[in-house]
């Protein structure tokens, strides 16, 4: 049960530093818990599902992309100056 947790914290801890830039899901479940807002500078790329009831909120100033390759965004908000370019497809869950 402890290596399980010390493995939640670390990628808790690496997901938290890609937020601030790029995010990139390739793999691994990527969850965004109710009320949580994960801030997104640069692109958005997924080969799988984002989980959660939380919000991904694109906030760049220069042009941003998202590739979801299918695959669905819980919640998405979009404060970006520039342009969002959708590279592939993507589903959005509730808003």
């Amino acid at each position: 049960m402890l290596k399980k947790f010390l493995f939640i914290i670390s990628c808790f801890v690496f997901t938290f530093n890609l937020a601030q830039s790029q995010l990139t899901v390739t793999g691994a479940n990527f969850m965004v818990y109710s009320g949580a807002t994960v801030t997104v500078k640069g692109n958005i790329s997924s080969t799988k599902n984002i989980l959660g009831l939380g919000k991904i909120r694109l906030d760049g100033d220069n042009l941003q992309t998202i590739n979801m390759n299918g695959f669905s965004i819980p919640n998405l908000e979009i404060d970006n100056a520039d342009t969002i370019l959708l590279t592939g497809d993507a589903r959005i869950g509730n808003s």
